[in-house]
């Protein structure tokens, strides 16, 4: 087993998060078409793009689950876990919803869109214009706000879960997770949302089905619970000593055999197992004293700033986008150049949330009032 009195900063992880947003951030710049259309840049970069953009909130997800485990501690009150993460999240929920209205002047929802976004509620709507609104990424907030009001209570089932079963209960996640797409066949096939597979191909996917695989809370929590096993298959010392290498190419051939199988499946289904393997090998071999380059000190700042990076991302990209103009596209230098500038936007405008909102927001609202260990576990 992990002794917890051992246990450092899972600085790994940390860094890891930085990646993750940065997949979604080139996914997000690559689908809003700034390449020539003739030309195989865009097509280049969305196929690259796509399948490590939708990896990237899973990664994100199961992560939530995974670092809140495991740094949870036998004197946390509900009350006090629920402020904290209403401090880390809904700060920076408000400012950037407040910025897309400016952002998106001419874009601005109705009352209720707007009311259902601001208080995170959004993604439970099986419409485009609720779900994706206002600040578009804040759909995942929705369901990480599921995910934390049902943590309490996950977390003390999963403890109940005898260890040699725990890797039994997480293939019963997996699977469930696998199915998902064929109930969301069930649901009807009309209206339907155009898709872009290449700046040259496109196809249409009933709106219905792509929220319920990818967007309702309700099934994303089985990436939160699968998150919770799998720390705690590492606390309990069952891990299969997996080491990040071999897990990141396991990560990479879900990758690739997303490229060949239906749409619904390439959202989740085949990539999470790459997803789930490669958070505990990270953290394990952290644990074992073998760090990855993911700890060092620029990717720590970088993963730290990660959430509020993720945050102003879009607007960057879209505001970027309206100023070049949607019907003028720029060639493979201007492009890259294009992509460049804004990631540094991004990065900036990322800092600058996190300096001025979400740390000191945490520093003074999101203390724990106990006094904690000398040493603790943060990642989120």
């Amino acid at each position: 087993m992990v002794d917890e009195s051992k246990v450092s900063r899972l600085d790994s992880l940390t860094g890891a998060r930085f990646i993750a947003a940065l997949s979604v951030f080139i996914f997000h710049a690559a689908s809003i078409r700034i390449f020539q259309p003739t030309g195989p840049d865009s097509d280049f970069f969305l196929t690259i793009s796509a399948t490590s953009g939708t990896m990237a909130v899973s990664f994100f997800f199961v992560l939530s689950g995974f670092i809140l485990t495991w740094s949870a501690r036998k004197y946390d009150t509900a009350r006090e876990f629920y402020r904290r993460r209403f401090f880390k999240i809904f700060p920076n929920h408000i400012v950037t919803f407040l910025l897309s209205l400016v952002v998106y002047a001419t874009l601005a929802g109705a009352l209720l869109p707007a009311l259902l976004n601001i208080t995170l509620l959004h993604a439970w709507v099986p419409k485009m214009p609720y779900f994706i609104s206002f600040n578009h990424v804040t759909w995942s907030l929705s369901c990480e706000l599921l995910f934390y009001a049902a943590f309490p209570l996950l977390y003390k089932l999963a403890q109940r879960i005898p260890v040699r079963r725990l890797w039994w209960a997480a293939g019963g996640v997996l699977a469930a997770i696998f199915v998902v797409p064929l109930f969301a066949k069930l649901l009807p096939t009309e209206p339907r949302m155009m898709l872009l597979l290449t700046d040259n191909q496109s196809f249409s996917e009933p709106i219905l089905q792509y929220w319920f695989v990818y967007i309702f809370p309700p099934v994303r929590l089985l990436d939160f619970v699968l998150g919770i096993l799998m720390a705690r298959i590492v606390l309990a010392g069952r891990w299969i000593n997996l080491r990040p290498l071999p897990a990141l190419a396991v990560v990479v051939a879900c990758y690739v055999l997303a490229s060949f199988v239906p749409f619904l499946y390439s959202l989740n289904a085949v990539t999470i197992v790459g997803v789930a393997l490669i958070i505990p090998a990270v953290a394990s071999a952290e644990t074992a004293g073998r760090p990855t380059f993911l700890a060092s000190r620029p990717m720590i700042w970088l993963g730290e700033i990660s959430f509020a990076f993720y945050m102003v991302h879009m607007m960057v990209i879209l505001y970027g986008r309206q100023q070049v103009g949607y019907r003028h596209f720029l060639n493979t230098t201007q492009g890259i150049g294009w992509i460049l500038l804004m990631f540094a936007i991004t990065l900036v405008g990322g800092w600058l949330l996190y300096v001025a909102v979400e740390r000191p927001m945490m520093r003074r609202f999101a203390r724990a009032r106990r006094k904690r260990p000398a040493v603790e576990t943060t990642v989120s």
